[in-house]
C-alpha cells in the first residue's frame, strides 16, 4: 500500500511539472521593441503552478497592450482559472477599443460559466508610444506605482471596481496617465507587497518605493531584478507564500 501511494504522488507531481511548465511556456518570454521605450515582466512561482500571470501584445497603431493579474486561491485550481482567464484577456485585447471594454467583455465571459465561483484582479493598460499616454481600467488590482527620473513615485488611484468574474454586467472605467521621460510604470501583483520575513512584517509599498528611491534602475529588465531582489532579501528565509509578478514599462530618458 506505501508503495501504491509513493506511485500515485510521483504521478500527480510529474503531472504537477508538465503543468508548471505548459503554464511558463505561455508566458511571454520576448517583449515588444519600442522605440523609446523598454518593456519587461518576469514572475516567480510559489508552488508548482501559478494564478498570478502577466501579458503584452502588440495591439494595431503601434500600440502596446499590457496585463497583470492574480487569480484567486492558490494550486491548480487557480491555474486552471488562470490559463482561462489569460486567453480571454488575449483575445478581447486584440479586437477591443479600450482597456475599460476588454475588462467588461472578459468579465462576463469568466462570470457566465464560474460555477466554482472564482474570480481574478486584473490591471490592463494600453501604451501609445508616440505620445507618453498609458490608459489603464483596473478590476480589483493593486493599482500601478509611477517612479519618476527623480525617484520620486505615485502610487495611482484605486479606481474601486470589481475584481472580474463576481458580479455579471460589471462596468469598469478608463483613465489615462502620461509617461515623461525617464518615468517607470510598475504593475505587481499582491506578491510583492504582501511578502513577509521572519518576524512577520510586510514588504509593503513604502519599500517597493524605496527601492527606486536609492538609485534609478538602468533599463525595465534592472528595474524588475531589483524589486525581486529587495523582495527575497527581505524575506530571507521565510517561504514565499504567494506568487510574485511584475511588468516593467520604462520610458527611456
Amino acid at each position: 500500500e506505501t508503495l501504491q501511494v509513493r506511485d500515485q504522488l510521483v504521478t500527480v507531481q510529474s503531472d504537477l511539472d508538465v503543468a508548471g511548465r505548459m503554464q511558463q511556456s505561455i508566458l511571454p518570454k520576448v517583449f515588444p521593441e519600442i522605440p523609446g521605450y523598454q518593456v519587461f515582466a518576469n514572475m516567480a512561482r510559489a508552488r508548482k503552478v501559478a494564478g498570478d500571470f502577466f501579458d503584452v501584445i502588440n495591439l494595431e497603431g503601434g500600440r502596446v497592450g499590457v496585463t497583470i493579474a492574480d487569480v484567486s486561491g492558490m494550486g491548480v485550481p487557480a491555474a486552471l482559472f488562470m490559463m482561462v482567464s489569460r486567453t480571454l484577456m488575449k483575445v478581447s485585447a486584440m479586437h477591443s477599443s479600450g482597456p475599460a471594454d476588454v475588462l467588461e467583455e472578459v468579465n462576463g465571459l469568466l462570470q457566465a460559466d464560474n460555477n466554482a465561483a472564482m474570480f481574478v484582479t486584473v490591471l490592463y493598460a494600453v501604451l501609445h508610444p508616440r505620445t507618453g499616454v498609458l490608459q489603464y481600467a483596473n478590476g480589483g488590482h493593486h493599482p500601478p506605482l509611477i517612479v519618476h527620473a527623480d525617484g520620486s513615485s505615485t502610487s495611482l488611484p484605486t479606481l474601486g471596481e470589481m475584481a472580474l468574474g463576481v458580479i455579471p454586467e460589471s462596468s469598469y472605467r478608463q483613465e489615462t496617465v502620461s509617461l515623461a521621460p525617464g518615468d517607470i510604470a510598475v504593475l505587481y501583483t499582491d506578491g510583492v507587497i504582501d511578502a513577509r520575513n521572519a518576524s512577520d512584517e510586510v514588504f509593503g509599498t513604502e519599500r517597493l518605493q524605496g527601492i527606486f528611491a536609492k538609485r534609478q534602475p538602468q533599463g525595465a529588465r534592472e528595474a524588475s531584478q531589483s524589486i525581486f531582489d529587495a523582495v527575497h532579501t527581505f524575506s530571507g528565509d521565510t517561504p514565499q507564500s504567494d506568487d510574485i509578478a511584475c511588468v516593467i514599462v520604462q520610458r527611456e530618458p
